[in-house]
């Protein structure tokens, strides 16, 4: 692939979303600090939840995106060879 077709896939390219995990972690660390007795997630902490899991939603699906721009990128590079 000549650097000007890099380039300009490159410049094409969806962002990479950032590392997701620190985000399953606090969801973790919120569920963590409900005791085993509570019934109810009080609405505060729910909205939280979910906003939250939405967060990595949208940035899984951002990173499945960016998977598929390449691997497209890449076949037409091999189709060419």
């Amino acid at each position: 692939m000549s650097k000007t077709r890099l380039q300009s896939a490159k410049e094409r390219a969806p962002s990479v979303p950032p590392n997701t995990c620190p985000y399953i972690d606090s969801i973790i660390e919120i569920l963590d600090d409900f005791e085993l007795t509570q019934p109810v997630v009080d609405s505060r902490r729910k909205e939280i939840i979910v906003a939250t899991l939405e967060y990595v939603r949208e940035s899984n699906c951002s990173l499945r995106d960016s998977s598929k721009f390449w691997h497209d990128e890449f076949v037409k590079v091999v189709k060419r060879i």
